[in-house]
C-alpha cells in the first residue's frame, strides 16, 4: 500500500517517513482520520474564468498552484471587490483534523492588520469544497523577481527584508507564526512594498495541540532544523527563514542545493551554511554575520526577535546610506529611499519602472536638444529623513520642493523637477547612473533631522560623472531658522559650481515665505493630507487638509500658498467625480486661489490654479490670461509648460499644445506624460512622422500604460497599418487586469475595420458618444450615429469631460471619417468647428 504526501500529493511505498519529493513528514495509514474505505470526492470540473464559484466569487484568472492547491484571483460580488481564493485540496480537505486545524488558525491569522502583510479572510466550504479567502495583492512575488534579476543590490534586499521583519513583528506580538516563510509567500505590490502573504498554515503559539506532534511543517529549502525534526516552531523560526531569504536575495541562491527536498531538509540540520560573500562579493561583512546568525542551527544562538534583526539591518544601511557619502571615496551604491506621493497636478500615473534606463539612449540620441543652453544641470534627490521617529517625510518632501524652486532662481543652472527625481529615490543605482538617466552633471543628496526643535541638514554635491563629492555643508539651526538654511544650502550651492542667483527674482520668491515657522509647519501638513486626499478621496482626509491649511492661515493671514492649498482641495473634490461637479467647489477654489494670487502675483502656481479653475468655468479668455502670466514668471518650469500644454490640447490647438509639451520634455526628458500628449496631439493633428517617434519614447518610459497602448493602437489604425496595430492589442490584452475600456474600444475600431459590425458595437455601450464609438460608428456605414455622437460630444462633451470633443483639426484629419465626407450634416459640422478653432488661433495662438 502506497500513501500519498498530503502536500504534494506525491506517491510515497507505505514505509516511507518522509516524502520522496517535498520531504514531508507522513502519517500512517491508521492516523488518517475517516474511514479507509471512504471515497474521496475531486471536484469534476476546474475553475474557469468568468465562472461564479460559491455563489458570490467570480472567477477572474488562476494565480497558482501550491502544496495545499490552487489560488485564483476572484471578484467577491457580494462586497464589490477582488480577493485571493485557495481551493483546499480534497485529499487534504478530507482529513477532518486539518480542516480544524486551518480554521484555528485562521482566527489568528486574521487578527492580522498590517502594511506588510496580506490580510487573511476565512475558511469557507461549499457543497464539499474547502477554500480560503485571503486579500488578493497584485504585483509580482519575491521568488519571481530573484529569478528575474539574478542577485539583488544589497540596498534592495536590506529594504526588502526590513519590511518582512515589520510585518513579521505584528504577527509575532500577537502570537502568530508564519512557519512557511519563503519567496513565494513575499509580495512585491506595485508600489515596491513588500506583503507577506498566507498565514493560513501559521498558528498561535498558546494554542496547544493546534499539530500533531512530529510533523514537519514547511518548505525544503527555507525550513528551520526545528522544523525538519517536525518540533514546535516560534518566532525564532521565522527568523531562520528570513536569513535564507536575505541570503538567496544578496547571492541569487538558497545556502543549500541537493538532488531531493529531503537531502536538502536534512541539511538543515548538520551542515553548515557558506558564507553568502562567496556569490557576491559584493555583500558587505556586516550583512553575512547577520545572515548566518539567522541560520544558527541552535534557535538560542539565533536572533531573539524580529525587532533584533531589523536593528541590524537599519544600522548596516545607516552605514552604507551616511559613512560612505560623508566620505569623498565610497561605493558606487546609494540606499533606497522612502516612498512619498507626488503632487496632485500630475495628470497621470508616473510609472517610475526599471525601464527608465533603457529610456535614456532613446533620449540622448534622439531627442532635440533645443534652444536653451545650460551653464550647469543638478538634481536634487529626495531628502532623507535621518530622525530616530522617521516621522519628518513630509518636511522631507518639502525641502526637497523648496530648495528646487530655490536652485531654479540660479541663473545659467538646469534643474529638475520635483517629480522626476522623486522616480529615483527607491532605486539602488549609483550616483553614475542617476546623472545619465536625468541629464545632470551634479546631483544634491541630503539628510534631514529634527531633534529638540532644531534641524539639522548635511547635503553634498556629488560630480554624477566621477560618482564623488564636491562639497558638503552641515546647518544646525532652530526650526525658526528653516528658511535661512534653504537660502544659505541655495547660496552655497550656486559659489561652488560658479554661478550667480538672480538677484531680484530671489527677492520676489522669498515673498512667498509664511513670517511664521508655525504656519509653515501647518502647510507641510496640509500638503501631505492634501495628497492622500487626492488618492483616496476620502472626506477625512479633505477635513484634515482644510483644518491644517486653515491653521496656517490663523497664524500668517497673509500666507499666499495656504489660500493656493486650500484652492487645489476644493479644485480635486470638484473633480473627484466628473458626472456629478458641485459648482460651488470650484468657486470656492477660485476664491481661493484668486486670494494667493492678491496676496503675491509672482506666485506661479497661482497663475496656474486660476488658470484651470477659469477653465473649467468655461471661461477661456481669463484662463490663457493666467497660463500666460505662469509662463513669463517662470518659462523654464516643466510642469508650467506642461500645463500649458494641457490647456492647448483641451481648446483644440494642437499646434500650441505641442510647443509647450516639446518644451516640457526638454526641461524634463522623464515626464512620460507630456511624451504621450505630445504623440496624442501630432496625429490629431495629422503629422503621423513625429508622432509614431513620440509615441515610442513615451513607450519607453512606460511600455505597460494601458492609456497609451489604447492609442498607439488607435495610430496603427489612422495609418493602415492593422499588423502592428494587432501586436499592441496583443500585448495590452496580456496586461489589461481590469477591462480597461479604451483597450475595448479601440479594440471594437479593429472589429469594425473588419467588417465584424455587432462584436464592435458591443465594446462601446458603456461609453456610446466618445471617439472611439464615434469612429467604429463611421467605418460600419453608421451615419446617423456618428453625426449624432459628434453633435453632442461638441455640445455636452465639457460638461462631462472638461475638455471640447471634436476639434476642427481632429474633424479634419482622423480618416476613419472619410464614410462622413459626403454627408452635409458633417460638412456644416466641419465648417463650424473651423470657424470656432480660427477664432480661438487668433485670440490664443501667439503665445
Amino acid at each position: 500500500m502506497s500513501i500519498n504526501c498530503p502536500r504534494c500529493h506525491f506517491e510515497n511505498p507505505d514505509d516511507t517517513i518522509y516524502c520522496g519529493k517535498c520531504a514531508t513528514q507522513l502519517k500512517s495509514s491508521e492516523e488518517i482520520s475517516g474511514s479507509p474505505t471512504e471515497t474521496i470526492e475531486t471536484p469534476k470540473e476546474e475553475l474557469t474564468t468568468g465562472s461564479t464559484f460559491a455563489g458570490r466569487y467570480q472567477i477572474v484568472e488562476e494565480l497558482g498552484k501550491g502544496g495545499m492547491g490552487k489560488v485564483y484571483r476572484a471578484v467577491d460580488k457580494k462586497l464589490d471587490e477582488e480577493v485571493a481564493l485557495k481551493l483546499i485540496e480534497p485529499e487534504i480537505a478530507f482529513d477532518r483534523k486539518t480542516v480544524e486545524r486551518f480554521s484555528k488558525e485562521l482566527k489568528f491569522a486574521r487578527k492580522i492588520v498590517h502594511k506588510n502583510v496580506g490580510r487573511m479572510y476565512e475558511l469557507m466550504e461549499d457543497e464539499g469544497r474547502y477554500f480560503i479567502t485571503m486579500e488578493y495583492v497584485s504585483g509580482q512575488d519575491l521568488k519571481g523577481l530573484i529569478r528575474q534579476t539574478g542577485q539583488l543590490t544589497v540596498g534592495k534586499s536590506i529594504s526588502i527584508a526590513k519590511q518582512v521583519c515589520e510585518g513579521l513583528a505584528e504577527a509575532h506580538k500577537l502570537g502568530v507564526v508564519h512557519r512557511d516563510l519563503k519567496p513565494h509567500n513575499i509580495m512585491i505590490d506595485k508600489e515596491g512594498n513588500a506583503r507577506i502573504m498566507d498565514f493560513g498554515i501559521a498558528r498561535s503559539l498558546d494554542a496547544e495541540g493546534a499539530t500533531d506532534a512530529k510533523v514537519m511543517i514547511g518548505t525544503p529549502k527555507y525550513m528551520s532544523p526545528e522544523q525538519v525534526e517536525g518540533e514546535a516552531a516560534d518566532q525564532r523560526s521565522d527568523l531562520y527563514s528570513l536569513g535564507i531569504i536575505l541570503y538567496e536575495m544578496v547571492a541569487g541562491r538558497t545556502p543549500f542545493e541537493g538532488d531531493s527536498a529531503l537531502s536538502i531538509a536534512l541539511k538543515h540540520k548538520t551542515e553548515i551554511p557558506p558564507d553568502p560573500g562567496e556569490f557576491n562579493a559584493q555583500i558587505p561583512e556586516e550583512l553575512s554575520t547577520v545572515i548566518l546568525k539567522c541560520m544558527e542551527k541552535e534557535k538560542e544562538k539565533r536572533y531573539q526577535s524580529t525587532g533584533e534583526v531589523f536593528s541590524a539591518l537599519d544600522k548596516i544601511k545607516k552605514e552604507i546610506s551616511t559613512e560612505e557619502r560623508i566620505q569623498t571615496k565610497r561605493k558606487t551604491k546609494t540606499v533606497p529611499r522612502g516612498r512619498r506621493l507626488h503632487p496632485f497636478w500630475i495628470g497621470g500615473i508616473i510609472f517610475a519602472a526599471v525601464i527608465v534606463v533603457l529610456a535614456y539612449v532613446f533620449f540622448t540620441q534622439i531627442l532635440p536638444t533645443g534652444e536653451m543652453e545650460w551653464k550647469d544641470s543638478i538634481a536634487v534627490l529626495p531628502f532623507e529623513d535621518g530622525s530616530e521617529t522617521k516621522d519628518q517625510g513630509p518636511l522631507c518632501e518639502q525641502m526637497t520642493i523648496d530648495i528646487i524652486e530655490k536652485l531654479s532662481q540660479i541663473e545659467g543652472l538646469s534643474v529638475k523637477p520635483y517629480k522626476t527625481v522623486e522616480s529615483d529615490k527607491d532605486r539602488d543605482i549609483s550616483n553614475k547612473e542617476i546623472g545619465k538617466e536625468l541629464g545632470v552633471t551634479r546631483i544634491l543628496e541630503s539628510y534631514l533631522k529634527m531633534e529638540d526643535n532644531r534641524i539639522k541638514v548635511y547635503s553634498h554635491i556629488i560630480d554624477a560623472k566621477k560618482d564623488s563629492i564636491i562639497k558638503s555643508f552641515e546647518y544646525d539651526k532652530d526650526f525658526d531658522d528653516i528658511f535661512e538654511v534653504q537660502d544659505n544650502l541655495t547660496k552655497e550651492i550656486a559659489k561652488t559650481l560658479g554661478l550667480s542667483i538672480v538677484g531680484e527674482i530671489f527677492k520676489e520668491y522669498k515673498k512667498i515665505e509664511p513670517k511664521d515657522t508655525e504656519a509653515y509647519s501647518y502647510y507641510v501638513s496640509g500638503r501631505n493630507f492634501e495628497k492622500k486626499y487626492a488618492i483616496s478621496k476620502e472626506e477625512n482626509d479633505f477635513a484634515s487638509a482644510k483644518r491644517m491649511y486653515e491653521e496656517a492661515l490663523n497664524v500668517d493671514p497673509n500666507y499666499a500658498k495656504a489660500y493656493w492649498g486650500l484652492g487645489n482641495i476644493y479644485e480635486i473634490k470638484y473633480n473627484i467625480n466628473p458626472e456629478d461637479q458641485d459648482m460651488e467647489d470650484i468657486q470656492s477654489a477660485i476664491d481661493n486661489f484668486w486670494k494667493a494670487y492678491q496676496i503675491n502675483p509672482n506666485l506661479a502656481e497661482s497663475h496656474i490654479a486660476l488658470g484651470w479653475a477659469f477653465f473649467y468655468k468655461a471661461d477661456n479668455d481669463n484662463a490663457f490670461d493666467f497660463f500666460k502670466s505662469a509662463l513669463e514668471i517662470e518659462p523654464n518650469n516643466s510642469e508650467i509648460n506642461r500645463n500649458a500644454g494641457a490647456f492647448f490640447l483641451s481648446i483644440g490647438l494642437y499646434p500650441q499644445a505641442i510647443k509647450f509639451f516639446s518644451k516640457a520634455v526638454e526641461l524634463d526628458p522623464l515626464n512620460y506624460w507630456a511624451h504621450h500628449m505630445r504623440a496624442y496631439c501630432s496625429m490629431y493633428a495629422g503629422d503621423y512622422d513625429k508622432a509614431a517617434g513620440y509615441f515610442q519614447s513615451a513607450l519607453n518610459i512606460d511600455p505597460n500604460n494601458l492609456e497609451l497602448l489604447s492609442f498607439y493602437a488607435f495610430f496603427f489604425i489612422f495609418t493602415k497599418n492593422i499588423e502592428e496595430a494587432e501586436k499592441v492589442f496583443e500585448k495590452a490584452e496580456k496586461i489589461d487586469e481590469q477591462d480597461n475600456w479604451r483597450i475595448k474600444h479601440a479594440r471594437g475600431l479593429l472589429l469594425a475595420i473588419k467588417g465584424e459590425k455587432e462584436e464592435a458595437l458591443q465594446l462601446i455601450q458603456d461609453r456610446p458618444f466618445l471617439y472611439f464609438a464615434t469612429s467604429i460608428y463611421s467605418l460600419l456605414g453608421m451615419k446617423d450615429e456618428a453625426v449624432k455622437n459628434i453633435q453632442v460630444g461638441i455640445e455636452e462633451g465639457f460638461k462631462y469631460l472638461n475638455t471640447y470633443l471634436y476639434s476642427y483639426p481632429f474633424l479634419e484629419n482622423n480618416p476613419c471619417y472619410d464614410n462622413l465626407r459626403d454627408d452635409s450634416r458633417f460638412q456644416d459640422i466641419i465648417k463650424e468647428e473651423k470657424m470656432k478653432y480660427q477664432e480661438k488661433q487668433f485670440k490664443y495662438g501667439k503665445l
